[in-house]
Order: structure tokens, then sequence, then C-alpha cells
């Protein structure tokens, strides 16, 4: 039969592509177990696909692609940066928006708009304490905290993992549109 030819190792495909594949062939539980087997065993060997080194331009639409702090990003991958921080309770921070009355610190995405062709990636850059880059979607309501959508129609909700200062987390951008974005830890603080 049909099973017994496909060479799983060797296929270029992420595991959640390969699983994607058995199934619309009908492959075997066998089958698909062995699939599952080889990406658990090369994860378990070098880290997961999405912390290795040399996999590529891959990123996700809804969970992008995490680098840890010791992980480098391709160069060349990335056509924007923003970073994610806090900032000291100064007046006329950022031109335009109000001055704070206190010494009430700023969390920001900075720059803190940003104009991007779509394909574009940008590097959500975290250089202070714990932040998330999520998009402002219904996906991520729940029933003490309502939000709305506000991303282009047909975007799915993404975020990033919590990551933590000199982490960086990588989002491409392909739908033509507006993008709100929000910090989970910091939402109430306006980030």
């Amino acid at each position: 039969m049909l099973e017994e030819e496909i060479n799983v190792e060797g296929l270029d495909l992420s595991d959640a592509e390969l699983i994607t594949v058995l199934k619309n062939h009908r492959l075997s539980r066998r089958v698909l177990m062995k699939a599952v087997g080889v990406g658990t065993g090369a994860a378990m060997l070098g880290g997961t696909a999405a912390g290795q080194e040399g996999r590529g331009n891959r990123i996700h639409d809804v969970f992008g692609a995490p680098y840890a702090a010791d992980e480098n990003v391709p160069s060349g991958l990335v056509d924007y940066v923003v970073d994610l921080d806090i900032l000291p309770g100064e007046a006329g921070q950022h031109a335009g928006f109000p001055d704070p009355d206190d010494e009430t610190p700023e969390f920001v995405f900075e720059p803190v708009g940003l104009h991007v062709e779509p394909g574009s990636v940008v590097n959500f850059r975290n250089v202070s304490v714990e932040h998330t880059a999520t998009a402002f979607h219904e996906k991520w309501s729940n029933p003490e905290l309502e939000f709305p959508t506000r991303v282009p129609d047909g975007v799915p909700g993404f975020t990033s993992p919590p990551y933590v200062a000199d982490e960086s987390w990588l989002y491409r951008f392909t739908t033509k549109g507006v993008y709100d974005l929000l910090c989970f830890p910091h939402l109430g603080l306006g980030m």
C-alpha cells in the first residue's frame, strides 16, 4: 500500500503541515504517529522548530516566530523593528500625546505607529520586562474582558507568547489595513 512508500523523514514540512498532509490522504494512525514521532525526536535533539537556527523564514500566521535572547534573528528577514519598552514618566515623550500629570511610566510600543507594506516582517523586540505583542481581536475575549476586532477582515487574532528583555518575536503582516496591538500584561496601563 501507499503507506510503505512515504519517506516522512525526507519531507521539508513543519509538523503541523505534515499532519495535515497525512490526514488529507487518509493515511493510517501508524504512519501519522511515525511522522509525529520524527518531529518530536527532532525537537528533543535540537529544540523546537520555532527555536532553531536555520528554520528559515517560516513565521506562523497566529503565533509568529519567537527568538530567545541567545538566538540571532536571521539577517535580511526583518524589515522593521518595534521596541516594547517602559519609558520614565516625563512630559513630552511623544509629540501630540497628553503629558502625564505625575511620574507614571509609559508602557509603549516604540515607534507608536508604523506603516509597513504587506509581506513585511516586524521584529517586536522586548527591551524591558515581560510583554506580549497581541492583535486586538475578539478571539482573546473572555467573560471579564471583551476585545473588539481591530485588524483587517480575515486576519486571525495573533499573539506572541509572553517574552522577556532581549527576546524578539517576529510577525509577517500579509493583509493591507490597520492593525491595533496590545500587551496583555500591561493592557490596563495603556500598552
